[in-house]
C-alpha cells in the first residue's frame, strides 16, 4: 500500500504526524479531479454530459489562477477551458458545504469576464461564461441533482437575459428523474467511485494510475 507522510502543526507547536492512504484517494480529491480532467477529452466528454450540447473542442488550464488587478481578490479555477469557439467553463468540485458558493460563482464570473475582454474591445465580443460546481451536497435541499441559473426578468419570467452567463450546482447526492443516462452514470460514478460504462471505466483507471505514480502527489 502506497502511503504518504505529511505532518501538521498543532497547537502546542509541535507536529503532528499523518497519513494519506492513496487506495482511498478517489475523483472527488481535488488534485485527483484537476490532475484526471486536465485532459481535454475527458473534460470535453464530461461538459457534454452536463450542458447536454456537443462541444467539437477544448483547450484545458489545470488550477488557472486569474487576477485582474494587484489589488483585487484573485481566484484559482480548478479546471478552465475553453472551446473553439471561445466560450469559457469553470468545473471546480466541492466537497465541503459552503454557504457563499453563490457568491463565489458571481465573483468568478466576474473574474473571467474580466479575463475574456481588454480596453477598447466590444462587449459583443464577450463568449458564454459557464460556471459549474460539482458538489457532494445538495446546496439549496430540494433533493434534484441538478440546478442551472441563468438571468430571467421577475415581471416576465419567460424573458431571459441574453448575458452569456449560466451558473450550475450539481448534487452528487440528488434524485436522478428526468436526467439523462449518461449525466446518471456520471453523478453515481462521483457518488461511489464504482464505474458503469466505458466513459466511468476509463476515468476510474486514470484515477489508479495516478494512486500508483510515485511522482503524483494529492498534497502539491
Amino acid at each position: 500500500m502506497k502511503q504518504q507522510k505529511n505532518f501538521e502543526a498543532t497547537d502546542d507547536s509541535k507536529l503532528n504526524e499523518t497519513y494519506i492512504d492513496f487506495d482511498k484517494i478517489d475523483i472527488k480529491n481535488d488534485i485527483m479531479f484537476c490532475t484526471v480532467f486536465q485532459n481535454p477529452e475527458e473534460c470535453r466528454e464530461l461538459l457534454q454530459r452536463i450542458l447536454g450540447i456537443e462541444i467539437t473542442e477544448l483547450s484545458i488550464t489545470k488550477q488557472k489562477e486569474i487576477q485582474n488587478h494587484v489589488f483585487f481578490k484573485g481566484i484559482r479555477l480548478d479546471i478552465y477551458a475553453k472551446d473553439s469557439l471561445g466560450n469559457a467553463y469553470d468545473i471546480e468540485m466541492q466537497l465541503n458545504y459552503s454557504g457563499e458558493l453563490a457568491l463565489r460563482s458571481r465573483y468568478y464570473h466576474s473574474e473571467m469576464d474580466g479575463y475574456q475582454i481588454r480596453t477598447g474591445v466590444k462587449y459583443d465580443n464577450l463568449k458564454e461564461s459557464i460556471v459549474i460546481f460539482i458538489c457532494d451536497f445538495d446546496l439549496f435541499e430540494k433533493g434534484s441533482s441538478v440546478y442551472t441559473f441563468e438571468t430571467v426578468c421577475h415581471e416576465y419570467p419567460e424573458l431571459t437575459l441574453q448575458d452569456k452567463r449560466k451558473t450550475i450546482f450539481l448534487n452528487i447526492q440528488g434524485d436522478r428523474d428526468g436526467l439523462s443516462k449518461e449525466l446518471s452514470t456520471v453523478l453515481d460514478y462521483f457518488k461511489t467511485s464504482n464505474p458503469t460504462d466505458e466513459y466511468t471505466k476509463g476515468l476510474e483507471e486514470r484515477v489508479k494510475e495516478n494512486r500508483n505514480d510515485d511522482e503524483w502527489s494529492p498534497t502539491v
